[in-house]
């Protein structure tokens, strides 16, 4: 990851004897339901955009909202769709995070360093997991250790269902309160 980025090439060579179908646009029918809200935006300028943006802003609260629905929208790095279609390398990713917690004063590093190192763990755990899929990609479909095959042969069982979607939900929060005492 600490190799140089390589420059953007000043052309590509075109593929001569590909062929494809016309794609669709993204409103055809085949896609579902229009999607409701904002749509990211794609591209090389809106993808350093929203590096720059995590960088700078969104990671300080990173930690503490990443997994609350209602805030992830916007403290998320909203990178995602930008490695997976090339816009910005992993490379690219990493040594950004490198470059801003070496700008970042003593006070800064507690909480925002401490931000951006659990953001590169997370991208190196994406990269270990593009890398297992790659090598072993029977895993999408099947259990990794085979002792758990079969382990899901009846999917739903609506007896097993209905007792569990039964179970009052004070005896959890009793549980806990009499751990607690």
């Amino acid at each position: 990851m600490a190799e140089k980025i390589l420059p953007k090439p000043n052309s590509l060579m075109p593929l001569s004897i590909c062929r494809s179908d016309i794609l669709p646009k993204k409103d055809d029918t085949m896609f579902g339901n229009i999607p409701i809200g904002k749509v990211q935006k794609g591209g090389r300028k809106n993808a350093v955009a929203d590096l720059r943006s995590f960088l700078n802003h969104r990671s300080r609260h990173y930690l503490y909202h990443i997994s609350a629905p209602d805030l992830s929208e916007f403290y998320c790095s909203r990178l995602s769709a930008h490695l997976a279609w090339g816009t910005l390398s992993v490379r690219e990713v990493a040594q950004s995070i490198v470059k801003r917690r070496s700008q970042l004063s003593p006070d800064e590093k507690k909480s925002l360093g401490r931000n951006l190192t659990a953001f590169g763990s997370r991208l190196a755990w994406r990269c270990h997991f593009v890398q297992k899929i790659e090598d072993q990609p029977e895993i999408e479909t099947h259990c990794m250790h085979p002792a758990f095959e079969g382990l899901r042969v009846n999917e739903h069982n609506e007896a097993h269902f209905q007792a569990w979607e039964n179970i009052p939900f004070n005896m959890f929060t009793c549980h806990v309160q009499k751990a607690e005492n």
